[in-house]
């Protein structure tokens, strides 16, 4: 009796498979050819050789079989609901997954502190203070686990996230690189998960991205010399606007409503008079605004609701995405220039960093095809910031120019 369940579970899948692959390609089949004919030139280097062709269309075609498959989402949320059952609170799709015991989730990481990435992270901070006399400094955007006992019981000794972090910060600070460590943000003005982290999503909340600069900027000017107005940065000095469960984020979209609670997003903008102009690239091309923060910063279109949704999955996007490139210029502010290497963690940083300084720009190093010394020597900054999550930095390649 059980083989035959095992022979008719085994055809279901097949069959189920298949149909995936043609419905797929008869909904995205142009998405595909698309990606193999043209788009795959997005992932080509400079002069390119037959196998970095191949390589392009393998990766461009990976990318749309994870992004296009007909009922993946369906799949997903039935392979989570199938494997959060009491007591487990460990799941996996995608990736591992924990529920804390504040209701969010935590992308869970078994990978211990290996110190190459942080001693390239030295090198190059060295070679920009001897070869160009710039000090660099590290923004640490730490995930959601702010205080003690958010991991379930059988996952605490699995995860990495605290003592790769609490190494990472240490080797850095050693080496004589300036960090600002969220955590410190978190302590020290008494805040709380609610205020801190979203649920449904892997990101920080915006109001701890502002506490988190406020406190960096500050830091960062004390300890380089530099003139920056951090004090604009005071989060009291922010009107908020609050738009209550809408944001259905990355966990939202890995395990689907039930498993998640959907998070409140807060716009932030300053209370005072601003005037800024803003250039950024991204995929689009090249666009530009100027005017006050709140009309030339925020991406108020992220605050719409999906199609037939009453919540939106971009909406943690509000202060842009992964954008290539940004410059923002602010006559207001000291006359101070700062460079940001940033993720997705680091790109609200960058744009409240542009209330402190008169130019900022940020780059994001996932989607440029330049190394890092190349933005250095461009832009001719006064400082250099690395905004990143761990999960970026576990993964980001520190060149310098003729390495």
């Amino acid at each position: 009796m059980k083989n035959k369940v095992n022979k008719v579970l085994a055809i279901v899948f097949v069959v189920a498979i298949i149909g995936m692959m043609a419905g797929s390609l008869a909904v995205h089949g142009r998405m595909y050819a698309y990606g193999l004919f043209k788009g795959y030139r997005d992932y080509l280097p400079e002069d390119p050789d037959i196998f970095d062709n191949i390589a392009a269309r393998v990766n461009r075609l990976d990318y749309n079989a994870n992004k296009r498959i007909v009922g993946l989402d369906f799949l997903r949320h039935l392979s989570a609901r199938t494997q959060i059952i009491p007591p487990k609170q460990l799941v996996n799709v995608s990736t591992d997954m924990a529920r804390l015991t504040t209701g969010g989730w935590l992308n869970v990481s078994s990978e211990s502190f290996t110190p190459d990435k942080a001693r390239d992270t030295l090198s190059f901070a060295q070679a920009m203070r001897d070869k160009y006399q710039i000090p660099t400094a590290f923004i640490y955007c730490h995930p959601a686990l702010y205080e003690d006992g958010l991991l379930p019981g059988d996952v605490d000794a699995y995860d990495q996230n605290i003592p790769y972090a609490d190494k990472l910060v240490e080797m850095l600070r050693s080496g004589g690189v300036k960090v600002w460590d969220s955590r410190d943000t978190y302590d020290g003005h008494l805040l709380n998960m609610d205020i801190a982290a979203n649920k449904s999503d892997v990101h920080w909340s915006h109001l701890m991205a502002l506490y988190t600069t406020f406190d960096a900027a500050r830091y960062i000017g004390e300890q380089t010399g530099l003139e920056l107005d951090w004090e604009k940065l005071d989060p009291d000095m922010f009107d908020r606007t609050v738009y209550k469960s809408l944001l259905f984020g990355e966990f939202a979209r890995r395990l689907g409503i039930g498993l998640v609670t959907l998070d409140d997003v807060y716009m932030l903008y300053p209370k005072y008079d601003t005037y800024l102009t803003y250039e950024r690239t991204d995929e689009d091309g090249e666009s530009f605004r100027e005017g006050s923060f709140y009309d030339t910063v925020i991406e108020l279109d992220k605050l719409e609701t999906d199609e037939g949704k009453s919540y939106s999955q971009n909406a943690y996007y509000i202060y842009g995405s992964n954008l290539a490139r940004v410059h923002t210029h602010n006559e207001d502010a000291p006359d101070t220039t700062i460079l940001v290497f940033k993720d997705s963690f680091g790109q609200p940083v960058s744009m409240f960093l542009s209330l402190a300084a008169r130019d900022v720009y940020s780059v994001d190093m996932r989607s440029v095809d330049k190394d890092m010394e190349y933005y250095v020597d461009k832009v001719q900054p006064d400082l250099i910031i690395i905004a990143y999550c761990q999960q970026s930095f576990r993964n980001i390649t520190v060149e310098i120019e003729g390495n």
